[in-house]
């Protein structure tokens, strides 16, 4: 591990000097930073321990809300990385931990060909990154088989590969909780990531007001995009328009998904080059 990457884990764990002696100071409400995978996890937590008033829980990203894990959901100062979908039980123990609940989307077709890319890293260690590096031979039947799902036996694993719509849909549920501040990646990674500076300008301050943090948003805007996250691949956003494949991503979902998703703000019109 680089200087550079430890220097990175530092912070995210509150061991800077400047997070410690934050820890002195009065301590805003615990936060949950939930996302559907490789919708801008690591953007919304780099953007918390930016301010130097929150630091990384010791657990590793949760996916299920149990009563384990509400006593560090009550902890102030402390976020907590999770993909966790929409569920009763979990909003019930939110609701009990009294935490603060941030969730990061992003357009689900640019989701689907990021998810297929951190599958393929030689690195990875993913379930599905054998069958998806030798059962299939190109990115149309990688995507193809992310947007079916594919069965347990064909995987030869214990379970399947759910449909991308399904995947993504068990999320959207936290959208219409008045418990959690739905933010866009396409709108917090400012210029640098092909967005708005004045887009990105206001989803901080959003997520500020939220979390009570009486912050000026300049100090965090030129650092929360970052191309060296540990799982960035290609983060600049609309990425699925304009390519020169014939995957047909909207023969692939339903129009009641495309609604939905529309409803968040996002076109689902898909223009490919030439």
């Amino acid at each position: 591990m680089s200087f550079g990457n430890l220097s990175t884990r530092a912070m995210e764990f509150g061991l800077t000097p400047a997070h410690v002696f934050a820890t002195f100071q009065s301590r805003p409400p615990a936060a949950l930073l939930n996302s559907i995978p490789k919708s801008g996890t690591n953007l919304l937590t780099r953007l918390l321990y930016l301010t130097y008033t929150y630091k990384r829980s010791f657990r590793k990203t949760i996916y299920e809300i149990t009563e384990n894990e509400l006593p560090t959901l009550r902890k102030r100062g402390i976020f907590t990385p999770a993909h966790v979908p929409f569920s009763d039980s979990a909003s019930s123990f939110l609701h009990q931990a009294s935490s603060k609940h941030i969730l990061i989307v992003r357009h689900p077709y640019d989701v689907a060909i990021s998810t297929v890319n951190y599958i393929l890293r030689p690195d990875s260690k993913h379930r599905l990154h054998n069958y998806f590096s030798n059962n299939l031979t190109n990115e149309h039947d990688r995507l193809n088989a992310l947007f079916n799902g594919v069965s347990a036996k064909k995987l030869g694993l214990p379970s399947p590969l759910i449909k991308f719509e399904d995947h993504y849909s068990s999320f959207l549920g936290w959208t219409k909780s008045h418990q959690c501040l739905t933010v866009q990646y396409e709108h917090l990674v400012g210029s640098r990531g092909g967005g708005e500076d004045g887009k990105q300008k206001h989803e901080v301050q959003r997520v500020f007001s939220y979390l009570n943090l009486d912050l000026d948003p300049e100090l965090v805007l030129s650092k929360i995009y970052s191309s060296k996250s540990r799982t960035f691949h290609q983060g600049a956003i609309f990425g699925y328009q304009g390519r020169k494949d014939s995957f047909d991503f909207d023969g692939h979902v339903s129009p009641e998904f495309k609604k939905a998703v529309s409803d968040l703000g996002y076109n689902m019109k898909v223009e490919n080059g030439a």
